[in-house]
């Protein structure tokens, strides 16, 4: 016999708090290894902290490392200037060099732009409502506008930067830019190696139906044409004619977040490793979110984080509920189901978990006549929901299986 249920929303009071990161709960092992014609620089005093990007100056003769609270490590070259100990409304998720070397831009995952030494403010996305978070941030060769990318493949133009086209109908997740070097196209990198050229950028090809041991997560263009990608696992992939000079080692619990190209010092570039770019960009654990096996779940931040017995993270994801659902409290999980209607049955959802009346983690629904999913994985991080908490196919089957009936469920304003 196939259960049903169907689940409903609950409202409530609206709160919500700053940004403010937190330490994470594990040891972190940042490095940066060099191939080609890349010198060898190490990390400098960014061993111990968690890094999501990675930008250099021209002449490849350093680059900074920028952290999820906006620490920003220079490594034979002088810092501009970082948000660190600033209280920020999204983590930072990129960082990116102006043309002379002598600033850089921030890039916060909500579309917020800080800008140091000689970066110039153009504008920004901080201030809007997104169909997705940002990604990646990239400055025209004059360095007086740039492009923002969004994990749904958006585009936004500033300053002197013409919009080109977008990539927001492909249905994929996207997770860098590059800029042609007239500055008159771009290419967008989806996470499973898609490759969209756009104005005067090159085809380069795609990596669409190469069996990929692990996802896309930084591109950068070789000095000489074509263009490099990153794999979480350090592997490199030269397309467009780019040399291949290596790829990275990565130990377990890491992963390989930033490539960037070595400037004049011949073919060659960095690879960062540290923690998941994607998990390192989102907050920590808060404080004051309880104790034993548990999951905590933060409406402001549209977040969960799943610990288990002994005070061990096990994981960290975006999630889409509905602003001030359920009310900041602890409940506990009674109830699973693999399957699950809502909407009357209009939709259905898969790995259903409910802890707060109707109120429950779950799949991102789909529509019961179409199949079509009520929104897309890129959006997740934004209030989508009507009250339960949606979550992507590949959380909602792990979280599912890790849970049991009773475990604790903390939810955070």
């Amino acid at each position: 016999m196939r259960l049903r249920i169907v689940v409903g929303a609950c409202v409530a009071g609206v709160m919500s708090l700053p940004f403010a990161s937190a330490e994470a709960s594990a040891a972190i092992a940042t490095s940066v290894s060099s191939f080609g014609g890349a010198s060898e620089l190490g990390v400098g005093d960014a061993g111990g902290v968690a890094v999501v990007d990675l930008a250099s100056t021209p002449d490849g003769s350093g680059y900074w490392l920028a952290s999820p609270d906006g620490t920003v490590t220079g490594v034979g070259v002088a810092s501009y200037g970082s948000m660190a100990g600033r209280v920020l409304n999204a983590p930072i998720i990129a960082i990116s060099a102006t043309p002379t070397g002598h600033g850089y831009w921030l890039l916060g995952r909500d579309g917020g732009i800080f800008s140091f030494g000689d970066a110039a403010f153009f504008g920004s996305m901080g201030a809007v409502r997104l169909n997705g978070p940002v990604i990646d941030l990239a400055p025209t060769p004059t360095g007086h506008g740039y492009w923002l990318l969004g994990r749904d493949g958006g585009i936004f133009s500033f300053g002197d930067a013409i919009f080109f086209g977008s990539a927001a109908d492909a249905n994929e997740t996207f997770t860098a830019i590059v800029v042609s070097a007239s500055g008159a196209g771009y290419l967008l990198i989806a996470d499973n190696g898609d490759v969209r050229h756009f104005g005067d950028a090159a085809d380069v090809g795609t990596l669409v139906g190469t069996n990929l041991n692990a996802l896309v997560t930084a591109a950068a263009a070789a000095p000489s044409g074509g263009l490099w990608l990153l794999g979480a696992d350090g592997g490199v992939f030269s397309m467009g004619g780019a040399p291949y000079v290596g790829g990275a080692s990565v130990a377990g619990g890491l992963e390989a977040v930033a490539l960037v190209a070595s400037g004049t010092h011949g073919p060659g570039y960095w690879i960062a490793v540290s923690v998941a770019a994607y998990q390192s960009s989102l907050p920590a654990l808060p404080a004051g979110s309880g104790t034993g096996r548990r999951i905590v779940y933060s409406n402001r931040m549209q977040q969960v984080w799943v610990v288990d017995t002994g005070e061990v993270l096990v994981r960290t994801h975006l999630v889409s509920g509905r602003v001030g659902t359920p009310r900041p409290g602890t409940y506990a999980i009674f109830s699973k189901l693999n399957l699950a209607y809502a909407y009357g049955g209009g939709a259905y959802m898969y790995h259903f978990m409910g802890f707060a009346g109707g109120v429950g983690f779950h799949e991102i629904p789909r529509v019961t006549r179409t199949g079509q999913p009520m929104q897309t994985e890129a959006e997740l991080g934004l209030f989508r929901s009507h009250g339960c908490v949606r979550q992507s196919a590949a959380d909602a089957a792990w979280l599912y299986d890790w849970a049991s009936l009773g475990d604790t469920v903390v939810v955070l304003p």
